[in-house]
């Protein structure tokens, strides 16, 4: 499976990066599984809140993916330039499949981060079912959500990519170019993420090329940017705005 990552300034899409398919989702064969997890709702809360920082209001990928297995709940927000990975953990699972993915609009996921942020320090379930993700803090008012499912398959398998390409920069070398530039706008969506502490910095982990960078922040936030193509700056801006 070939994805593109489109390089800022650039006027085409480049790197183009192949990934090993073994982290896309598993579908059942029902088509409207009953998956329920229960998770504490402030974790879901920044998970879901993290994801949202990079769902901005104009992106050609409207949604975000949220994957939910024994594992934990996972989220994935990207506009294809930026991407920003959450997880929230699970203590407890049933499911008619292995694992769901559902994808939710900004809207949606705003009130399912509303639901599990208004809840405080208790727990709370997320249940994908019937084309409704809904989440149900003990005790508050539930948040739910449309599962934009129908026709969605390359948003899923976009979301299932980024995935692959952070579990792949993990193990790659640290390698710091002589000059990375970065979009201070895409950079800024960084500034949103929640951690488990305020003291949280970013940790960014470079490759050659025009690789993705990828970023951490906190034991479970993970995330990608894409760097602008220094030469196309140049030709287009000229000189003046680089080392």
């Amino acid at each position: 499976m070939g994805v593109v990552l489109v390089v800022p300034g650039s006027s085409t899409a480049s790197c183009e990066v192949q990934f090993l398919r073994s982290l896309l989702p598993v579908r059942s064969d029902d088509a409207n599984p009953l998956i329920r997890a229960t998770t504490d709702a402030p974790s879901l809360a920044v998970a879901l809140g993290n994801a949202l920082a990079f769902l901005p209001a104009r992106s050609l990928i409207p949604y975000v993916a949220i994957r939910v297995n024994a594992s934990g709940v996972f989220t994935c927000g990207t506009d294809s330039y930026a991407a920003g990975t959450d997880v929230a953990p699970v203590t407890g699972y049933i499911g008619d499949a292995t694992e769901v993915v559902a994808l939710v609009d900004k809207e949606g996921l705003t009130a399912l981060e509303k639901a599990a942020r208004e809840a405080k320090k208790v727990t709370a379930t997320i249940e994908i079912k019937d084309g409704l993700v809904t989440v149900s803090p003990m005790g508050m008012q539930p948040g739910s959500a449309v599962n934009h499912q129908e026709g969605a398959d390359r948003f899923t398998e976009l979301h299932s990519a980024v995935w692959e390409i952070i579990d792949a920069a993990e193990r790659r070398k640290n390698v710091l170019p002589p000059g990375v530039m970065l979009d201070p706008t895409l950079f800024g969506r960084f500034s949103k993420v929640k951690a488990d502490k305020s003291e949280r910095k970013a940790d960014l982990l470079f490759a050659e090329g025009h690789e993705p960078v990828l970023i951490k922040i906190g034991p479970t936030f993970k995330g990608l940017i894409m760097p602008v193509d220094r030469e196309v700056n140049s030709r287009e801006l000229g000189q003046d705005g680089l080392w």
